[in-house]
C-alpha cells in the first residue's frame, strides 16, 4: 500500500469513520491512536513501507464493528456479563464484514486483519482461535498497539495507567497473547522513536 493508496483508503473509509465517531467519539480517538502506534511498531520490525501503512489502516478500522454494538454494552462501565461480552466480541467479524461490503479494494485488503485483531498467540483468542504464525502479523501488531493503547488512555471508570504498569502487564503475557519478538520491538520502539515518546509519554 503507497501513501496515495492509504489516503485512498482513509477516504473510502471516511464515511464509516464518521459514523463511528457520531456514535462514540472515545473510540475514534482511540483508533487514530493505535493506527499511529502500528504503523510506527510495523516500520521498527522492518516491514515494507506497504505492510507498515497497511498497519496504520488496520489501526485506524480495527473496532469499526463497534457500531453494531448495542449502547448497553458498548457503554457500559464495569465488568461485562458473559452474554454482553459475547457480544462484545462479534465487533471483530462485524468490522471484517463491514469493511468487505463496501467492495473497495483497499478496504477488503485489511478486513481479515480487523477480523483477527483480538486472536492470541496461544491459541486462545477469537474469532477463529488462530495460533502463532496462523495470526497475520499486521494483525498481530494491531493487536498489541490495541492492547496498550486502551491501558494507556483515560477510562470514566479509571485514571490512564503508567508506561512501566502497561509494560509490565505485556511482559506477564508474553507466550499468551503476544510474540516475545513483537513485545521486544514495542519496547524498543518506546526506547528510539520521538513521536511515539511523545504521543504517549510526555505525562509520565
Amino acid at each position: 500500500m503507497t501513501e496515495d493508496q492509504f489516503a485512498a483508503t482513509v477516504l473510502a473509509g471516511k464515511g464509516l469513520v464518521a459514523a463511528m465517531r457520531a456514535r462514540d467519539h472515545t473510540t475514534v480517538w482511540h483508533q487514530d491512536r493505535v493506527a499511529l502506534l502500528a504503523e510506527h511498531l510495523a516500520r521498527q520490525l522492518g516491514v515494507s513501507d506497504a505492510e507498515a501503512r497497511q498497519a496504520r489502516s488496520a489501526g485506524l478500522h480495527h473496532d469499526i464493528g463497534k457500531i453494531a454494538i448495542s449502547d448497553a454494552t458498548l457503554f457500559k462501565q464495569g465488568p461485562l456479563t458473559q452474554a454482553e461480552w459475547l457480544e462484545m466480541q462479534a465487533h471483530a467479524e462485524i468490522g471484517e464484514r463491514i469493511l468487505r461490503a463496501t467492495e473497495h479494494p483497499l478496504l477488503c485488503s485489511i478486513a481479515g486483519y480487523v477480523r483477527h485483531h483480538h486472536e492470541r498467540f496461544d491459541g486462545t483468542g477469537y474469532p477463529d482461535g488462530l495460533q502463532g504464525s496462523e495470526i497475520p502479523l499486521i494483525a498481530q501488531i494491531v493487536s498489541i498497539a490495541d492492547a496498550y493503547d486502551a491501558m494507556a488512555a483515560v477510562r470514566a471508570y479509571r485514571p490512564p495507567r503508567p508506561h512501566r504498569a502497561i509494560i509490565a502487564i505485556l511482559t506477564s503475557e508474553v507466550g499468551q497473547k503476544w510474540d516475545g519478538a513483537m513485545f521486544d520491538a514495542l519496547v524498543r520502539l518506546f526506547e528510539v522513536d520521538s513521536e511515539i515518546v511523545s504521543a504517549y509519554l510526555a505525562k509520565d
